[in-house]
C-alpha cells in the first residue's frame, strides 16, 4: 500500500500493516503533517516493537524495513 498520511495510520489503527519500508532524506522540512497521521502517544513500556529487517543506504536517503514480527521461512 502506498497512500496519504490518513490511509497509512488506519492501516496501523486497525493491526493491518505487517511490514513497513520508511525512506528518510536527510532534509528537515518543519512542521506539517505527520507520516503516519495525527496518533495518541503511548509509554514505552505498552509501544508496540517491530522487527528491523534491512537498513541500509539509498543514494542519499536511508531505508528502514521493518516487520511487526520476524517472518523467516524454515529451512
Amino acid at each position: 500500500m502506498e497512500g496519504g498520511s490518513t490511509l497509512g495510520a488506519e492501516l496501523l489503527a486497525q493491526d493491518l500493516v505487517d511490514r513497513l519500508y520508511q525512506v528518510q532524506a536527510p532534509v528537515w522540512l518543519g512542521t506539517g503533517m505527520p507520516a503516519f497521521g495525527p496518533r495518541e502517544a503511548v509509554s514505552l513500556e505498552s509501544a508496540r516493537w517491530w522487527v528491523i529487517t534491512e537498513r541500509r543506504a539509498l543514494g542519499r536517503d536511508s531505508l528502514l524495513v521493518v516487520d511487526r514480527q520476524l517472518c523467516l521461512l524454515e529451512s
